[in-house]
């Protein structure tokens, strides 16, 4: 056959009126137009967080093939499968290192138990969510994570974390440079340090969670911008509600802040912070740092309230006055701004100012809050005529690197300490003040600073001053005897001095000369008394020159709870709730200038242990025993002794 012949012979037949020739390159176009399909979905497909041939592998419960432990159900599974875990108590270190669901049966009743030596539950994968567990007692991870969290993220992106109780360990909820995370709905409460921990991390959704009574902050940032935190409930931590460390780009929104110990929010070194709609009671807004866009780059209205009054921020503002019936005043780099005839109270600093020159604060009454009057970096204001008393925790009025200011004619009471000129504060004049039964009254650092105003203008009144008035002191030998003005300087620090101290207190806006601090008793317990289960503290307090308002109670340096009561007095404390051991109690009774008097005693805890309980019933169930015992025997030979009488 010639084969040439027949291949110029050859005719194609056709598949659907089309030649095989037509169709071979058709179905190569196919075949391309595939491969490039399959060559664009690749990588899409390497990023899914969904496997779909997912499974579920169940922990605990009385089913067949059901894990026993989290972990091997955890080391079992493939990316996108769920790992459900029925209710028990686990006694786990659990480390998710893999794409997972992991879902407990229910919060109450699902409990990872860190057992103290791990933490609770460690993340390492991304696209991981965990819901509807207690997580409790995590302990030190030295694997993951160098500090005690009861949960830890690290490294691990988009993942939630919906509808957990994180309670009791050191760190509740930590986050390290994990990003797009969502936090809802959980119960974060009585950690040792931090309630939620984020640091080096982005674009988290914090949302709808009680973060309650930690000993650290409820939420602190650190080095974290384009987080959302949004409608939660901050109340009763021992730190700062909320804090804010060199983050930047963050929103806070529509937040509750309540009686937080170190004060609600604390936004420090950070920079275009948005806040709208919390609401702060006994808390407020602190912000801090050293560049004027640490103070001015923030967005924050009046919607935010102190007390249920408006929060006042302003920026660049030059002149005006603070509205009336304000919650908390914050300037930032504002000049010739008045704050006056204000009443700012259990608040975290009552006057705050950054970067501000020529401000007027006067007439104000500025009390309990952590600061009275705070002013950073700002020059040239005149604080006069104010009350300011009682801001027990730290300062009434506080300067750090402020200069050429003016502080007269304020009464001056009952703060942790009165005045403090700090970091160069230079040239500040202080004189004609009244200095009342502050725990220290004054003190100075870096600087000249001037406390008196010559002689015979004076100095300031100081209540622990205890020279004489003799007309005989620095410039006082032709003054009449007496001038009113004392013959010794009073020493501030060593190098400082009010060298014309006054020895009668000024009446100061409306104040009167002097108020007696009210006394305050503890009753019951006595010294080194043994408490156990629920115990009645009761005491007394009383006033001579005025009517007590309020007694509280601390244990421990814990916050101030208010008891029922004043002149006689009653705290219902349940031992049972805490560890045995040695216990400081203190109450605190306040008078209705401010005024307050503190007394403490130190007691011994000791609720029985379950061991010690165990002991207790053998004992008590031994002894009914050898009662019963005893009476049988009695008995008997009460029987034994009548019919041998009879025989």
């Amino acid at each position: 056959m010639d084969l040439c012949h027949n291949r110029n012979s050859y005719k194609p037949r056709h598949f659907f009126g089309n030649t095989v020739a037509e169709t071979d390159v058709r179905n190569w176009s196919f075949v391309v137009a595939f491969i490039l399909f399959l060559g664009l979905l690749f990588p899409t497909l390497m990023i899914l967080p969904v496997n779909v041939s997912a499974t579920t592998l169940y922990v605990g419960g009385a089913g067949p093939g059901n894990y026993t432990t989290i972990q091997g159900a955890i080391d079992d599974a493939s990316p996108g499968d769920t790992v459900r875990v029925f209710s028990g108590v686990y006694y786990e270190n659990v480390i998710v290192n893999k794409t997972v669901s992991l879902v407990g049966e229910d919060r109450d009743t699902t409990i990872i138990d860190g057992n103290g030596t791990g933490g609770g539950v460690q993340v390492s994968a991304d696209w991981v969510n965990i819901s509807g567990f207690t997580v409790a007692n995590g302990g030190q991870s030295l694997e993951l994570i160098p500090y005690f969290v009861g949960m830890g993220l690290y490294y691990a992106q988009n993942c939630n974390i919906t509808g957990n109780n994180i309670s009791d360990n050191q760190i509740g909820l930590s986050l390290h440079y994990s990003n797009n995370t969502t936090i809802t709905n959980n119960v974060i409460s009585s950690n040792h340090k931090d309630g939620i921990s984020i640091a080096f991390s982005g674009n988290a959704t914090i949302v709808d969670n009680n973060v309650s009574s930690n000993w650290g902050p409820g939420v602190i940032l650190y080095d974290s911008s384009g987080n959302n935190v949004v409608n939660n409930t901050l109340l009763w931590n021992v730190g700062y509600g909320t804090v804010l460390g060199q983050s930047s780009n963050n929103t806070i929104t529509n937040n509750t802040l309540f009686d937080n110990g170190r004060g609600g929010f604390y936004v420090y070194e950070s920079t275009n912070t948005t806040m709208v709609s919390n609401s702060m009671v006994k808390d407020g807004l602190i912000i801090g740092g050293n560049s004027l866009e640490h103070w001015n780059s923030h967005t924050i209205g009046t919607s935010n309230t102190v007390n249920g009054k408006p929060l006042h921020y302003w920026k660049n503002v030059v002149g005006g006055t603070i509205p009336p019936d304000s919650g908390g005043v914050i300037l930032a780099n504002c000049t010739d701004v008045t704050v006056e005839n204000q009443t700012l109270t259990n608040s975290s600093v009552g006057v705050s100012l950054g970067f501000s020159s020529n401000i007027t604060i006067a007439n104000n009454t500025i009390s309990d809050n952590w600061d009275g009057i705070k002013l950073y970096m700002s020059n040239s204001s005149t604080i006069t005529a104010n009350i300011v008393h009682n801001n027990r925790y730290w300062v009434g009025i506080f300067l750090a690197s402020s200069s050429k200011n003016a502080i007269l004619r304020n009464h001056i009471s009952y703060n942790g300490e009165g005045v403090i000129l700090a970091g160069f504060s230079e040239d500040n004049w202080v004189y004609h003040n009244n200095f009342v039964n502050n725990t220290k009254q004054a003190s100075t650092s870096e600087g000249t600073n001037h406390w008196d105003n010559g002689y015979p203008s004076g100095g300031n009144y100081w209540s622990d001053y205890s020279g004489v008035d003799n007309c005989s002191g620095l410039n006082q030998s032709d003054c009449p005897d007496p001038d009113g003005i004392g013959d010794i300087a009073y020493s501030i620090e060593p190098d400082s001095k009010d060298n014309y101290p006054l020895m009668e207190p000024l009446a100061v806006g409306g104040h009167p000369p002097g108020n007696q601090r009210p006394v305050c008793e503890i009753a019951h317990p006595e010294e080194h008394a043994r408490l156990h289960e629920t115990y009645s503290i009761t005491g007394s307090a009383h006033d001579e020159d005025g009517t007590v308002v309020k007694v509280e109670i601390s244990i421990d340096d814990g916050p101030w709870i208010q008891v029922n009561g004043t002149a006689s007095w009653r705290y219902e404390w349940d031992t049972t709730e805490i560890d045995n051991g040695e216990y400081t109690i203190r109450a605190r009774c306040l008078d209705d200038e401010g005024a307050y008097d503190v007394a403490s005693v130190v007691v011994d805890v000791h609720n029985p242990t379950e061991e010690e309980m165990m002991y207790g019933e053998i004992f008590f169930w031994t002894a009914v025993l050898l009662v019963v015992v005893i009476a049988i025997t009695g008995l008997l030979l009460e029987v034994l002794r009548r019919k041998k009488e009879e025989s």
